[in-house]
Protein backbone atom coordinates (compact mmCIF):
# COMPACT_ATOMS: atom_id res chain seq x y z
CA UNK A 1 0.00 0.00 0.00
CA UNK A 2 1.17 3.51 -0.89
CA UNK A 3 1.20 5.99 1.98
CA UNK A 4 1.25 9.75 1.56
CA UNK A 5 0.90 12.51 4.12
CA UNK A 6 -0.84 14.99 1.88
CA UNK A 7 -1.40 17.47 4.72
CA UNK A 8 2.34 18.25 4.78
CA UNK A 9 2.33 19.06 1.07
CA UNK A 10 -0.67 21.38 0.93
CA UNK A 11 -1.52 24.79 2.32
CA UNK A 12 -3.74 27.69 1.40
CA UNK A 13 -2.12 29.89 -1.25
CA UNK A 14 -1.19 33.43 -0.31
CA UNK A 15 -3.66 36.15 -1.22
CA UNK A 16 -3.11 37.27 -4.79
CA UNK A 17 -0.94 34.26 -5.66
CA UNK A 18 -1.15 33.47 -9.37
CA UNK A 19 -1.76 29.78 -10.16
CA UNK A 20 0.40 28.21 -12.81
CA UNK A 21 -1.01 24.69 -12.76
CA UNK A 22 -4.63 23.50 -12.81
CA UNK A 23 -6.09 20.37 -11.30
CA UNK A 24 -9.64 19.36 -12.24
CA UNK A 25 -11.80 16.35 -11.38
CA UNK A 26 -15.48 15.58 -11.72
CA UNK A 27 -18.20 13.24 -10.54
CA UNK A 28 -20.13 12.04 -13.56
CA UNK A 29 -23.27 11.19 -11.61
CA UNK A 30 -24.64 7.92 -12.99
CA UNK A 31 -21.90 7.39 -15.58
CA UNK A 32 -20.92 3.87 -14.57
CA UNK A 33 -21.13 2.04 -17.91
CA UNK A 34 -20.25 2.50 -21.54
CA UNK A 35 -19.81 0.56 -24.74
CA UNK A 36 -18.91 -3.13 -24.98
CA UNK A 37 -18.05 -3.84 -21.37
CA UNK A 38 -16.58 -0.49 -20.32
CA UNK A 39 -17.40 0.12 -16.65
CA UNK A 40 -16.04 2.66 -14.15
CA UNK A 41 -16.22 4.69 -10.98
CA UNK A 42 -16.56 8.11 -12.56
CA UNK A 43 -16.46 10.05 -9.28
CA UNK A 44 -12.73 9.52 -8.68
CA UNK A 45 -11.61 12.92 -9.96
CA UNK A 46 -14.07 14.62 -7.62
CA UNK A 47 -12.83 12.53 -4.67
CA UNK A 48 -9.20 13.43 -5.41
CA UNK A 49 -9.86 17.17 -5.54
CA UNK A 50 -11.88 17.00 -2.34
CA UNK A 51 -9.05 15.07 -0.61
CA UNK A 52 -6.61 17.87 -1.45
CA UNK A 53 -9.02 20.54 -0.20
CA UNK A 54 -9.52 18.58 3.03
CA UNK A 55 -5.77 18.55 3.56
CA UNK A 56 -6.07 22.29 4.18
CA UNK A 57 -9.58 22.38 5.64
CA UNK A 58 -10.29 19.04 7.39
CA UNK A 59 -14.05 18.93 6.85
CA UNK A 60 -15.86 15.92 8.33
CA UNK A 61 -17.63 14.45 5.31
CA UNK A 62 -19.05 11.33 6.92
CA UNK A 63 -22.77 10.96 6.37
CA UNK A 64 -24.57 11.78 9.62
CA UNK A 65 -28.11 11.13 8.43
CA UNK A 66 -30.23 10.26 5.42
CA UNK A 67 -33.81 11.47 5.32
CA UNK A 68 -36.27 10.43 2.63
CA UNK A 69 -39.99 10.70 2.00
CA UNK A 70 -41.94 8.31 -0.24
CA UNK A 71 -44.59 11.01 -0.77
CA UNK A 72 -42.33 13.83 -2.01
CA UNK A 73 -39.56 11.53 -3.25
CA UNK A 74 -36.87 13.74 -1.71
CA UNK A 75 -33.58 12.23 -0.53
CA UNK A 76 -31.66 14.50 1.85
CA UNK A 77 -28.16 13.65 3.06
CA UNK A 78 -26.37 15.54 5.83
CA UNK A 79 -22.69 15.28 6.71
CA UNK A 80 -21.17 15.63 10.15
CA UNK A 81 -19.89 19.01 8.94
CA UNK A 82 -23.48 20.14 8.42
CA UNK A 83 -23.47 19.98 4.64
CA UNK A 84 -26.79 19.08 3.04
CA UNK A 85 -27.39 17.50 -0.35
CA UNK A 86 -30.71 16.70 -1.99
CA UNK A 87 -31.89 14.78 -5.03
CA UNK A 88 -35.27 13.49 -6.20
CA UNK A 89 -35.51 10.30 -8.28
CA UNK A 90 -37.81 10.59 -11.28
CA UNK A 91 -39.95 7.61 -10.22
CA UNK A 92 -39.88 8.30 -6.52
CA UNK A 93 -38.73 6.12 -3.65
CA UNK A 94 -40.22 3.24 -1.71
CA UNK A 95 -40.27 2.64 2.06
CA UNK A 96 -38.07 -0.41 1.45
CA UNK A 97 -35.47 1.74 -0.30
CA UNK A 98 -35.54 4.19 2.59
CA UNK A 99 -34.51 1.38 4.93
CA UNK A 100 -31.53 0.67 2.68
CA UNK A 101 -30.55 4.35 2.55
CA UNK A 102 -29.41 4.11 6.16
CA UNK A 103 -26.47 1.98 4.96
CA UNK A 104 -24.94 5.29 3.85
CA UNK A 105 -24.62 6.59 7.42
CA UNK A 106 -20.98 6.83 8.47
CA UNK A 107 -19.68 6.54 4.89
CA UNK A 108 -17.37 9.22 3.48
CA UNK A 109 -19.59 11.22 1.13
CA UNK A 110 -16.69 12.23 -1.12
CA UNK A 111 -16.51 8.59 -2.32
CA UNK A 112 -19.92 9.23 -3.81
CA UNK A 113 -20.27 6.48 -6.42
CA UNK A 114 -18.80 3.92 -4.02
CA UNK A 115 -21.32 5.14 -1.45
CA UNK A 116 -24.20 4.59 -3.88
CA UNK A 117 -23.03 1.04 -4.58
CA UNK A 118 -22.57 0.38 -0.86
CA UNK A 119 -26.07 1.66 -0.15
CA UNK A 120 -28.11 0.01 -2.91
CA UNK A 121 -25.74 -2.63 -4.28
CA UNK A 122 -24.94 -1.22 -7.70
CA UNK A 123 -25.56 1.72 -10.01
CA UNK A 124 -26.79 2.15 -13.58
CA UNK A 125 -27.41 5.47 -15.30
CA UNK A 126 -29.63 6.48 -18.21
CA UNK A 127 -32.71 6.49 -15.97
CA UNK A 128 -32.36 2.79 -15.10
CA UNK A 129 -31.48 2.99 -11.39
CA UNK A 130 -32.54 6.50 -10.48
CA UNK A 131 -32.37 5.97 -6.72
CA UNK A 132 -28.71 4.90 -6.84
CA UNK A 133 -27.88 7.86 -9.06
CA UNK A 134 -29.70 10.24 -6.71
CA UNK A 135 -27.92 8.79 -3.67
CA UNK A 136 -24.64 9.55 -5.45
CA UNK A 137 -25.83 13.05 -6.32
CA UNK A 138 -27.06 13.84 -2.81
CA UNK A 139 -23.70 12.75 -1.39
CA UNK A 140 -21.74 14.91 -3.83
CA UNK A 141 -23.95 17.94 -3.17
CA UNK A 142 -23.56 17.43 0.59
CA UNK A 143 -19.79 17.51 0.15
CA UNK A 144 -19.91 20.80 -1.74
CA UNK A 145 -22.31 22.29 0.81
CA UNK A 146 -20.00 21.19 3.64
CA UNK A 147 -17.23 23.33 2.19
CA UNK A 148 -19.69 26.17 1.60
CA UNK A 149 -20.46 26.16 5.32
CA UNK A 150 -17.01 25.42 6.74
CA UNK A 151 -14.69 27.36 4.42
CA UNK A 152 -16.72 30.12 2.78
CA UNK A 153 -13.86 32.62 2.48
CA UNK A 154 -11.56 30.28 0.58
CA UNK A 155 -13.73 28.27 -1.80
CA UNK A 156 -15.72 29.41 -4.80
CA UNK A 157 -19.00 27.66 -5.67
CA UNK A 158 -21.06 28.12 -8.80
CA UNK A 159 -24.21 26.36 -9.96
CA UNK A 160 -24.10 25.58 -13.66
CA UNK A 161 -27.63 24.89 -14.91
CA UNK A 162 -28.00 23.78 -18.54
CA UNK A 163 -30.57 21.55 -20.22
CA UNK A 164 -31.93 19.47 -17.31
CA UNK A 165 -28.57 19.46 -15.54
CA UNK A 166 -28.06 20.82 -12.05
CA UNK A 167 -24.26 20.91 -12.06
CA UNK A 168 -22.17 22.47 -9.30
CA UNK A 169 -18.50 23.44 -9.35
CA UNK A 170 -16.31 23.97 -6.28
CA UNK A 171 -12.89 25.60 -6.58
CA UNK A 172 -10.00 26.96 -4.56
CA UNK A 173 -6.36 27.93 -4.96
CA UNK A 174 -3.81 26.02 -2.86
CA UNK A 175 -0.09 25.58 -2.66
CA UNK A 176 0.66 21.95 -3.50
CA UNK A 177 4.23 20.67 -3.32
CA UNK A 178 5.48 24.24 -3.33
CA UNK A 179 3.49 25.23 -6.43
CA UNK A 180 0.42 27.46 -6.63
CA UNK A 181 -2.36 25.27 -8.03
CA UNK A 182 -6.00 26.05 -8.76
CA UNK A 183 -8.35 23.14 -8.10
CA UNK A 184 -11.84 22.53 -9.42
CA UNK A 185 -14.27 19.79 -8.36
CA UNK A 186 -17.23 19.38 -10.72
CA UNK A 187 -20.54 17.60 -10.08
CA UNK A 188 -22.42 16.69 -13.28
CA UNK A 189 -25.98 15.70 -12.36
CA UNK A 190 -29.15 15.46 -14.44
CA UNK A 191 -32.42 16.18 -12.61
CA UNK A 192 -34.36 13.05 -11.69
CA UNK A 193 -31.29 10.84 -11.76
CA UNK A 194 -31.63 10.17 -15.49
CA UNK A 195 -28.08 11.17 -16.54
CA UNK A 196 -25.24 11.15 -17.35
CA UNK A 197 -24.93 14.47 -19.12
CA UNK A 198 -21.33 15.62 -18.67
CA UNK A 199 -20.91 18.45 -21.16
CA UNK A 200 -19.41 20.51 -18.31
CA UNK A 201 -16.87 17.87 -17.20
CA UNK A 202 -13.09 18.34 -17.13
CA UNK A 203 -11.87 21.83 -17.96
CA UNK A 204 -14.51 22.50 -20.60
CA UNK A 205 -15.31 26.22 -20.64
CA UNK A 206 -19.08 25.86 -20.62
CA UNK A 207 -21.56 28.60 -19.75
CA UNK A 208 -21.29 29.90 -16.18
CA UNK A 209 -18.57 27.40 -15.42
CA UNK A 210 -16.30 29.71 -17.43
CA UNK A 211 -16.78 32.41 -14.79
CA UNK A 212 -15.37 30.41 -11.90
CA UNK A 213 -12.62 28.95 -14.08
CA UNK A 214 -11.56 32.45 -15.08
CA UNK A 215 -11.72 33.59 -11.45
CA UNK A 216 -9.38 30.74 -10.50
CA UNK A 217 -7.12 31.22 -13.51
CA UNK A 218 -8.04 27.79 -14.84
CA UNK A 219 -8.96 29.00 -18.30
CA UNK A 220 -5.37 29.45 -19.46
CA UNK A 221 -2.92 27.24 -17.55
CA UNK A 222 -1.55 23.70 -18.02
CA UNK A 223 -3.88 21.32 -16.20
CA UNK A 224 -4.16 17.76 -14.97
CA UNK A 225 -7.60 16.26 -15.52
CA UNK A 226 -8.22 13.46 -13.01
CA UNK A 227 -10.58 10.79 -14.29
CA UNK A 228 -12.13 7.46 -13.44
CA UNK A 229 -11.08 4.08 -12.11
CA UNK A 230 -12.16 1.91 -15.01
CA UNK A 231 -12.20 -1.38 -16.81
CA UNK A 232 -11.57 -0.46 -20.44
CA UNK A 233 -11.70 -3.64 -22.56
CA UNK A 234 -9.20 -2.43 -25.15
CA UNK A 235 -6.58 -1.69 -22.48
CA UNK A 236 -7.39 -4.09 -19.64
CA UNK A 237 -7.75 -7.57 -21.13
CA UNK A 238 -4.32 -8.79 -20.02
CA UNK A 239 -3.84 -6.72 -16.87
CA UNK A 240 -3.00 -8.58 -13.66
CA UNK A 241 -3.12 -5.55 -11.34
CA UNK A 242 -4.26 -1.93 -11.26
CA UNK A 243 -2.28 0.61 -13.27
CA UNK A 244 -2.36 4.37 -13.40
CA UNK A 245 -3.07 5.54 -16.93
CA UNK A 246 -2.12 8.81 -18.66
CA UNK A 247 -3.88 9.73 -21.90
CA UNK A 248 -3.71 12.53 -24.43
CA UNK A 249 -3.88 13.07 -28.14
CA UNK A 250 -0.38 14.19 -29.04
CA UNK A 251 -1.63 16.44 -31.86
CA UNK A 252 -4.18 18.30 -29.75
CA UNK A 253 -3.43 17.95 -26.04
CA UNK A 254 -0.44 18.93 -23.92
CA UNK A 255 2.43 16.46 -24.24
CA UNK A 256 4.46 18.22 -21.55
CA UNK A 257 1.73 17.72 -18.93
CA UNK A 258 1.31 14.09 -19.95
CA UNK A 259 5.02 13.36 -19.79
CA UNK A 260 5.24 15.00 -16.37
CA UNK A 261 2.55 12.63 -15.08
CA UNK A 262 4.35 9.62 -16.51
CA UNK A 263 7.78 10.70 -15.26
CA UNK A 264 6.47 11.60 -11.82
CA UNK A 265 4.77 8.24 -11.37
CA UNK A 266 7.85 6.33 -12.50
CA UNK A 267 10.05 8.29 -10.09
CA UNK A 268 7.75 7.20 -7.26
CA UNK A 269 7.74 3.60 -8.43
CA UNK A 270 4.03 3.69 -9.26
CA UNK A 271 2.62 1.39 -11.97
CA UNK A 272 1.88 3.59 -14.97
CA UNK A 273 0.71 2.98 -18.51
CA UNK A 274 0.13 5.67 -21.12
CA UNK A 275 -1.35 6.34 -24.53
CA UNK A 276 -0.46 9.55 -26.32
CA UNK A 277 -2.68 8.73 -29.30
CA UNK A 278 -6.02 8.61 -27.47
CA UNK A 279 -8.95 11.04 -27.55
CA UNK A 280 -9.15 11.82 -31.28
CA UNK A 281 -11.27 14.90 -31.95
CA UNK A 282 -13.68 13.90 -34.69
CA UNK A 283 -17.30 12.95 -35.32
CA UNK A 284 -16.97 9.57 -33.57
CA UNK A 285 -19.63 10.29 -30.95
CA UNK A 286 -22.09 11.43 -33.59
CA UNK A 287 -21.42 8.24 -35.55
CA UNK A 288 -21.67 6.04 -32.45
CA UNK A 289 -24.95 7.71 -31.49
CA UNK A 290 -26.33 6.96 -34.94
CA UNK A 291 -25.17 3.33 -34.76
CA UNK A 292 -26.65 2.92 -31.30
CA UNK A 293 -29.95 4.36 -32.49
CA UNK A 294 -29.97 1.94 -35.40
CA UNK A 295 -29.41 -0.96 -33.00
CA UNK A 296 -32.32 0.14 -30.84
CA UNK A 297 -34.45 0.62 -33.96
CA UNK A 298 -33.63 -2.91 -35.14
CA UNK A 299 -34.71 -4.30 -31.76
CA UNK A 300 -37.93 -2.32 -32.00
CA UNK A 301 -38.68 -3.72 -35.45
CA UNK A 302 -37.98 -7.26 -34.28
CA UNK A 303 -40.20 -6.73 -31.25
CA UNK A 304 -43.07 -5.45 -33.40
CA UNK A 305 -43.07 -8.79 -35.23
CA UNK A 306 -42.44 -11.01 -32.21
CA UNK A 307 -45.16 -13.55 -31.36
CA UNK A 308 -43.90 -15.75 -28.55
CA UNK A 309 -43.44 -14.59 -24.99
CA UNK A 310 -39.92 -16.01 -24.96
CA UNK A 311 -38.89 -13.99 -27.99
CA UNK A 312 -40.37 -10.77 -26.56
CA UNK A 313 -38.62 -11.32 -23.24
CA UNK A 314 -35.31 -11.96 -24.99
CA UNK A 315 -35.58 -8.85 -27.16
CA UNK A 316 -36.52 -6.61 -24.26
CA UNK A 317 -33.70 -7.99 -22.12
CA UNK A 318 -31.29 -6.96 -24.89
CA UNK A 319 -32.87 -3.52 -24.99
CA UNK A 320 -32.58 -3.17 -21.20
CA UNK A 321 -28.91 -4.12 -21.33
CA UNK A 322 -28.26 -1.62 -24.11
CA UNK A 323 -30.05 1.15 -22.20
CA UNK A 324 -28.38 0.42 -18.87
CA UNK A 325 -24.84 -0.07 -20.21
CA UNK A 326 -23.90 0.81 -23.79
CA UNK A 327 -26.11 3.90 -23.88
CA UNK A 328 -23.84 5.58 -21.33
CA UNK A 329 -21.24 5.88 -24.06
CA UNK A 330 -23.48 8.15 -26.14
CA UNK A 331 -25.56 10.07 -23.59
CA UNK A 332 -22.68 11.46 -21.54
CA UNK A 333 -21.77 14.30 -23.91
CA UNK A 334 -23.15 16.34 -26.78
CA UNK A 335 -21.67 15.49 -30.16
CA UNK A 336 -20.47 19.05 -30.79
CA UNK A 337 -18.72 19.26 -27.41
CA UNK A 338 -17.09 15.85 -27.82
CA UNK A 339 -15.70 16.84 -31.21
CA UNK A 340 -13.64 19.55 -29.48
CA UNK A 341 -12.72 18.16 -26.04
CA UNK A 342 -12.92 14.38 -26.50
CA UNK A 343 -14.18 11.86 -23.96
CA UNK A 344 -11.98 13.26 -21.19
CA UNK A 345 -13.34 16.80 -21.41
CA UNK A 346 -9.93 18.33 -22.15
CA UNK A 347 -9.83 21.77 -23.73
CA UNK A 348 -7.29 21.64 -26.60
CA UNK A 349 -3.71 22.40 -25.64
CA UNK A 350 -4.35 22.60 -21.94
CA UNK A 351 -3.65 19.26 -20.34
CA UNK A 352 -3.64 15.51 -19.95
CA UNK A 353 -5.88 12.92 -18.29
CA UNK A 354 -4.87 10.74 -15.34
CA UNK A 355 -6.99 7.68 -14.57
CA UNK A 356 -6.65 4.10 -13.33
CA UNK A 357 -7.11 0.78 -15.12
CA UNK A 358 -8.32 -2.34 -13.34
CA UNK A 359 -7.92 -6.01 -14.32
CA UNK A 360 -10.82 -8.15 -15.46
CA UNK A 361 -10.70 -10.13 -12.21
CA UNK A 362 -11.64 -7.00 -10.24
CA UNK A 363 -14.67 -6.31 -12.41
CA UNK A 364 -15.73 -9.96 -12.33
CA UNK A 365 -15.79 -9.72 -8.53
CA UNK A 366 -17.16 -6.21 -7.93
CA UNK A 367 -19.11 -5.87 -11.23
CA UNK A 368 -18.69 -2.09 -11.04
CA UNK A 369 -15.30 -0.64 -9.94
CA UNK A 370 -15.38 1.22 -6.65
CA UNK A 371 -12.72 3.55 -5.28
CA UNK A 372 -10.85 2.37 -2.18
CA UNK A 373 -8.69 4.48 0.13
CA UNK A 374 -5.59 2.70 -1.18
CA UNK A 375 -6.53 3.79 -4.72
CA UNK A 376 -6.98 7.36 -3.55
CA UNK A 377 -3.52 7.27 -1.95
CA UNK A 378 -2.01 6.15 -5.26
CA UNK A 379 -3.84 8.89 -7.17
CA UNK A 380 -2.72 11.59 -4.74
CA UNK A 381 0.89 10.46 -4.86
CA UNK A 382 0.79 10.46 -8.66
CA UNK A 383 -0.81 13.92 -8.73
CA UNK A 384 1.78 15.41 -6.39
CA UNK A 385 4.64 13.73 -8.26
CA UNK A 386 3.25 15.01 -11.56
CA UNK A 387 3.01 18.56 -10.21
CA UNK A 388 6.60 18.37 -8.96
CA UNK A 389 7.82 17.41 -12.43
CA UNK A 390 5.52 19.80 -14.27
CA UNK A 391 6.63 22.84 -12.28
CA UNK A 392 10.16 22.34 -13.68
CA UNK A 393 8.96 22.57 -17.29
CA UNK A 394 6.13 25.10 -17.15
CA UNK A 395 7.50 27.31 -19.97
CA UNK A 396 7.40 24.34 -22.35
CA UNK A 397 3.89 23.42 -21.18
CA UNK A 398 2.67 26.99 -21.68
CA UNK A 399 4.19 27.12 -25.14
CA UNK A 400 2.28 24.00 -26.12
CA UNK A 401 -0.90 25.42 -24.64
CA UNK A 402 -0.58 28.64 -26.61
CA UNK A 403 0.21 26.80 -29.84
CA UNK A 404 -2.71 24.37 -29.59
CA UNK A 405 -5.35 26.28 -27.69
CA UNK A 406 -8.54 27.23 -29.45
CA UNK A 407 -11.60 29.05 -28.17
CA UNK A 408 -15.10 27.58 -28.31
CA UNK A 409 -18.41 28.45 -26.71
CA UNK A 410 -21.13 25.81 -26.52
CA UNK A 411 -23.76 27.87 -24.69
Amino acid sequence: MVSISIEKLCCLAAAGAIPQIGLVGHAGIGHAHGHAGFVQDDSVGFTCIIALLRAVCPVDLRIASVQADPITGRIIMTTHAGGVGEAVPRRGITPQEIELFNRAVGYDASFCQSLACHTLGRIYGQGVMECSVCIEAAAAFAVVDSFRRCWPDSVHIQEVIHDENLDVVLGATLEVAGQVVSLLAVVNYTSGGIGPNEDAEGNVLLGKKKEIMARLGLDNIPSIIVESKAFVPSYCQNLEKRFLFTRINRNIDNIVVAQALVDGALREGLPMKYDFDAYPRNSALEQNTSLFGAEVEALGRALSHAESSGEKVHLLSKLAKLASEDAGAVTFMSNSVHAVVGSGGVAPGTGAVLSMLVPRSEVEYWKIPVLFQEDLDVYLLAIVAGIEVLKTCLPEAMKQLQNKQCVHDWM
